[in-house]
């Protein structure tokens, strides 16, 4: 029977090799004219792995003859390139070949490929995921070193591209008796090129993680005149927002005030399901505040901040004067200056509270609900009836957000992946991102649609990093991003899960050592979560959420409180995400670094593993945040953490017949219980009162 990857690992008689697969690109220019085709020569030691006209494949044919009898064919043979374009010549094209090289850390032929023993060092492997909610994961970058003792790589400097490829690093393992199939060998890591520096016995090949492309700012789309001839002139090249999941109170933006067509986004969305005009509402108010005379004066005044219509004395009216001078020459007048109201009666009269009443007019922007005419969600778009807008007031538009295929995008999972696609990403881990919807599934409502939890709601109207998004995005629905080992992006939300026997178990025997972190900086005992925001009406809805109980573990008088904008538009899920937080980050972030042997090959990061250790007393169920494995030395360096602070508390649901809590149990098959399934507890957290053990034995939100 074969070995696992996993067991050849745990061999002592194994030999461990390197491979490095890398692409390169390649602009073909030199084009000269043969028989009724083209060709262009290239450097020896060059093997075409794929050919583009314009961005576009081009397929590869058999034989130079076979490029000769078909259009849009290329072929490689020996130092030529042979191209027959199906239109045109290759000057009016913009041509790149990727070339493929096969290097390894001693010679091999493996899937009909020579590696060439060139490989002197790749980067060290890491892969991390946040410690805490949010942010993005990553795969580390580097350099990959290969030997140029011979010159083999001084022809390519001017022909290959090294800033434009990837490189793939796989690892085998070699039997003392039996080699690794090339089947079996394991990719570790997959990069971009980042460039290279050439030197008389090295070739540096510097790359970078995936994680790259995030950088480039969204939404990609902008205003431009020819488009829209009729757009205010202020938003020519500001970009055309972004919408996804529910959003309330998108900005209305004018498409064309002829038809009164209003834009809100610049893709199809779901659905129009709310408008609101703003307007001025004013209403009058009399009050009888009291008086002063101004000093060395002979004429009177009080504060008044809003606008004045109408003053009166015993109730006639006052003439209204331009001028505080004007006041004081005559008599029986009122005049509103500068936040104040001045007034001169007829000798002997003074102004008090009693005899004199002023006329107030307050201002208050309301918005008010109006109805649709048209909804064009194809584009985006909608128009509104004169009767109900005036064309110059600001509009606030409830939208469902972007879709893709025609399905609405509602999850935090589809919503990432449809980022990354419009970012030019096509590599997924498409079952870990299927998971992560499936997480945040809950079923169908009694009319048949599809009801989700932790339900995002993104407004981007401004250019911002795709980074940033993302990163919102993660902290709203607890989950996150990274680059697997493949080059794929995959994506996970956080969550505890039962203990396993599929969890691998790391005791002494395969501990190097073992340092344990108590990282209090991020704790706070108070949220203040705003979610649901009205973008064009700059207001939202908040969400507080308090430990007393933590409070006083801390020894302080005063919340330290988490303030954070939220991307949910559902309260429910405001209130959730505030209890879940205060629930975990109210404890000490416990991480334990550890330096295991070749097995961190197998982990990836959120993967579960159980540590046991007597020094200590240590048995945990931990989360791998990160592994840096160092291919010279062949061990992996793991921060671990316990499970963003659920450790092994976390209560699921499980069938009736699970038994209840065993005050005979073992302490080991206390917690083994507990890691499986969890317990009901009391309001004092106690599974079992008469037993200290079941004390936070299980949390629930």
């Amino acid at each position: 029977m074969a070995l696992t990857f996993q067991q050849k690992l745990d061999k002592s008689a194994v030999q461990s090799v390197i491979l490095a697969e890398i692409t390169a690109a390649a602009p073909l220019e030199a084009w000269v004219a043969y028989n009724s085709i083209w060709r262009v020569s290239v450097p020896a030691g060059v093997t075409l792995a794929s050919f583009e006209a314009d961005g576009s494949a081009v397929t590869e044919g058999s034989s130079v003859a076979n490029v000769e009898a078909t259009a849009g064919r290329w072929f490689q043979s020996g130092l030529y390139v042979y191209f027959n374009p199906s239109s045109g010549t290759p000057y009016a094209k913009v041509i790149v070949a990727f070339c493929k090289f096969y290097y390894a850390d001693e010679v091999k032929t493996l899937n009909s490929n020579y590696y060439a023993s060139r490989l002197k060092s790749v980067p060290r492997l890491s892969l991390r995921i946040e410690k805490t909610i949010g942010g993005i994961s990553q795969i580390g970058g580097g350099n990959i070193g290969l030997e140029n003792t011979d010159g083999f790589f001084d022809s390519l400097a001017n022909f290959l591209r090294w800033d434009n490829g990837t490189a793939v690093i796989k690892m085998g393992l070699d039997l003392k008796d039996s080699d690794e199939a090339y089947g079996d060998y394991r990719t570790i890591a997959t990069y971009a090129l980042d460039g290279a520096d050439l030197s008389d016995t090295d070739l540096t090949i510097k790359v970078k993680e995936r994680k790259e492309v995030l950088k480039t700012k969204l939404p990609l789309t902008l205003f431009d005149q020819a488009t829209y001839p009729y757009i205010a002139q202020n938003l020519i090249g500001k970009p055309i927002p972004m919408i996804y999941g529910r959003v309330y109170g998108a900005k209305g933006i004018v498409k064309n005030p002829n038809t009164n067509t209003i834009k809100v986004c610049g893709h199809a969305i779901a659905g129009f399901i709310g408008l609101r005009v703003k307007e001025t509402l004013k209403t009058r108010n009399t009050i009888a505040p009291d008086w002063f005379i101004v000093a060395n004066q002979t004429y009177y005044r009080t504060a008044v901040t809003n606008d004045v219509v109408r003053v009166t004395y015993s109730g006639t009216d006052l003439t209204q004067a331009d001028s505080i001078a004007a006041v004081a020459a005559g008599s029986d007048l009122w005049a509103h200056v500068d936040g104040f109201v001045y007034t001169k009666l007829t000798n002997p009269n003074v102004p008090t509270s009693a005899n004199i009443e002023i006329t107030i007019e307050v201002s208050q922007e309301v918005w008010r609900e109006i109805p649709f005419a048209t909804k064009d969600i194809a584009n985006g778009e909608f128009t509104v009836s004169s009767e109900y807008w005036d064309g110059k007031a600001e509009l606030s538009v409830d939208v469902l957000g972007k879709t893709s295929s025609g399905t609405f995008l509602q999850t935090s999972s589809e919503i990432a992946q449809d980022i990354l696609t419009v970012l030019g990403e096509t590599s997924f881990d498409t079952a870990a991102f299927a998971a992560a919807k499936l997480y945040f599934d809950m079923g169908a409502d009694r009319f048949g649609n599809k009801r989700y939890h932790m339900k995002p709601s993104l407004y981007i109207d401004t250019e911002v990093e795709a980074i940033k998004i993302i990163e919102r995005l993660n902290v709203a629905c607890f989950t996150y991003l990274y680059v697997n080992a493949s080059g794929q992006w995959s994506y996970n939300a956080i969550a505890p899960e039962p203990e396993s026997t599929s969890f691998p178990n790391y005791d002494e025997a395969n501990l190097i050592s073992l340092r344990r972190d108590d990282d209090t900086d991020k704790i706070f005992t108070q949220v203040n979560a705003t979610f649901a925001k009205y973008h064009a009406e700059d207001r939202n809805s908040l969400e507080i959420e308090t430990s007393d109980k933590f409070l006083k573990y801390r020894g302080r008088e005063a919340h330290i409180i988490k303030e954070v904008a939220l991307d949910l538009w559902d309260s429910t899920d405001a209130n959730y995400w505030a209890q879940r937080a205060i629930g975990n980050q109210a404890f000490p972030l416990v991480t334990y670094q550890t330096v295991i042997p070749r097995f961190g090959l197998v982990l990836a990061p959120g993967d579960k593993l159980r540590v046991i250790r007597t020094r200590g007393g240590v048995d945990e169920i931990l989360e791998v945040l990160e592994i840096d494995f160092n291919l010279t030395t062949k061990q992996a360096t793991l921060i671990l953490g316990n499970v963003r602070g659920w450790g092994r508390s976390s209560g699921f649901w499980v069938a009736d017949s699970q038994p209840d809590w065993d005050n005979t149990d073992t302490d080991l098959e206390c917690k083994d219980a507990a890691a499986e399934s969890g317990f009901w507890t009391d309001a004092n957290g106690f599974a079992d009162t008469t037993d200290a053990r079941s004390f936070n034995v299980s949390r629930w939100w």
